[in-house]
């Protein structure tokens, strides 16, 4: 699957310059608020999400290159090596059994 690190800086402001908010924009895009959430934190997307979202806000198909990183730059590898800390942070987190769920006691 090709994935695509977004410009969230970019997409928040056009987003907000537009007035729309998180919520609004997912209805019109056909995607989940927290989908709209991780983008605008820069975490990596599929392109075909991009290209929903892009469209939502009435964003020219052919200007959409402001709202992404290519894939072989800077900012890219930064977002890249920022999402598999997050990812590795968070199934040691879960292995040890902080995070999730709390636990019923049997009452007896």
């Amino acid at each position: 699957m090709d994935i695509i690190y977004p410009n969230g800086t970019a997409l928040e402001a056009e987003r907000i310059k537009q007035m729309i908010g998180r919520n609004e924009l997912a209805h019109k895009a056909g995607v989940n608020p927290g989908t709209i959430r991780r983008i605008e934190r820069g975490e990596w997307c599929n392109p075909n999400t991009m290209r929903k979202v892009l469209i939502a806000l009435g964003v020219d198909l052919a200007d959409a290159s402001r709202f992404y990183f290519p894939a072989n730059s800077q900012e890219a590898a930064q977002a890249r090596e920022a999402f598999q800390t997050k990812k590795a942070l968070k199934a040691k987190i879960t292995s040890k059994g902080k995070v999730g769920r709390p636990r019923k006691i049997p009452t007896e």
